[in-house]
């Protein structure tokens, strides 16, 4: 087993170690002199340490812990605890921080971690099921490959960028509190969420949300993305994609609509800065095939950001909405889904970001959410 201890003395734990203990026990990277106790109530035996400090801050010292191996009865799994301490800790993945080349077979998340697998990190995990729980956070920026995942549970927030494999025939839960988002985007579409599954379910409190998460707003400059919203020193123009953004008091120019209504895939676009202000950010990209049901009791949100002003006088203009595209057997639930955009923060001097696109295919549809 691979346990990762956080501790909040230090805010970036970048220590992994194998363990190798006998079947009943579990090494820990610990914060201690002396291997006789662990903060947080674990102990174990028949360990021992290898011999060298990994690390040392002042009298805290991380030791590395192993003890009998036999050949082939080694469970390779991933543990990564912060044993609830309400922290900035997190615990990277990387080309540095690497692990075995072979797979994982299990990865858990406890006690508010925060797991991150960085751009040059690549982690292969044999979970049948997966749970983040409450207040633990789980970022993908390397590859993350889960090729036998059947079910899927989301309390906490799970952050996927690109480079992300799941098993398409996956039963996903995204519970209260739980939330499934993408990278943000900066001025090119690099990142949205892309999934295939056997069901989704969002229960009341659950999102996949994704506002503000598309094409970036520029300080004092026009928007990012192809409905770019026009710089204007005191009213800019809104971000355009399923319409035109609305016009500013010094501007009506911009990017204008774009791309497909019937499968969209695009990002929103940034509304015009203002005078020392960013255009509002564009909403994020959702594309959700779902074999079986989809019932959505949460939300899913792609919506534009605000555009704020300096004072009544200078205001940027709003983040047109992103991309919503639902193809599910039968959809359910009573929920809410929308691509909104973003408004100007002085509607008499900046114009709003148009609406995205929302496109919803099924075979069976008992939705009295709205949309």
């Amino acid at each position: 087993t691979f346990r990762v201890f956080s501790d909040p003395k230090f805010p970036r734990q970048e220590l992994f170690y194998r363990d190798i203990c006998d079947s009943t026990e579990e090494g820990l990277l610990f914060d201690s002199d002396t291997v006789s106790s662990i903060p947080g109530g674990y102990t174990f035996s028949n360990c021992n340490v290898i011999g060298r400090d990994i690390t040392q801050t002042g009298s805290s010292k991380f030791y590395e812990v192993a003890g009998p191996y036999s050949s082939g009865s080694l469970t390779e799994d991933i543990i990564v605890d912060n044993n609830n301490n309400d922290s900035s800790a997190i615990t990277p993945l990387n080309s540095t921080i690497s692990l075995p080349a072979d797979a994982i077979d299990n990865l858990t998340l406890l006690g508010r971690a925060y797991f991150q697998i960085e751009t040059t990190g690549a982690l292969t995990i044999h979970n049948t099921a997966f749970t983040l729980p409450a207040n633990t956070t789980f970022v993908q920026d390397g590859t993350f490959t889960a090729p036998d995942l059947t079910t899927w549970e989301i309390s906490g927030t799970m952050q996927l960028s690109s480079g992300y494999s799941i098993n398409n025939t996956v039963d996903l839960f995204i519970r209260d509190g739980g939330i499934l988002r993408h990278k943000d985007n900066s001025d090119t579409h690099l990142y949205d969420l892309d999934l295939t599954m056997a069901s989704l379910t969002i229960d009341t409190g659950g999102a996949i949300n994704v506002d503000y998460r598309g094409y970036v707003g520029v300080y004092q400059a026009d928007g990012n993305g192809p409905g770019w919203g026009d710089y204007a020193n005191q009213g800019a123009s809104g971000g355009s994609y399923g319409g035109w953004g609305g016009r500013g008091r010094q501007t009506a120019g911009g990017g204008g609509a774009y791309a497909s209504m019937t499968e969209p895939v695009e990002l929103g676009s940034a509304g015009g800065g203002s005078y020392q202000r960013n255009g509002g950010d564009g909403g994020g990209m959702v594309k959700l095939t779902v074999t079986g049901t989809l019932e959505n009791n949460g939300v899913i949100t792609a919506d534009g950001a605000i555009g704020y002003g300096r004072d009544g006088n200078y205001c940027s203009g709003g983040g047109s909405g992103g991309s919503i595209w639902l193809d599910a057997g039968t959809i359910t639930g009573s929920g809410e889904m929308t691509a909104n955009g973003g408004y100007a923060q002085y509607a008499g001097w900046a114009g709003g970001g148009s609406g995205g696109r929302i496109a919803v295919y099924y075979g069976t549809e008992t939705y009295s959410g709205s949309i």
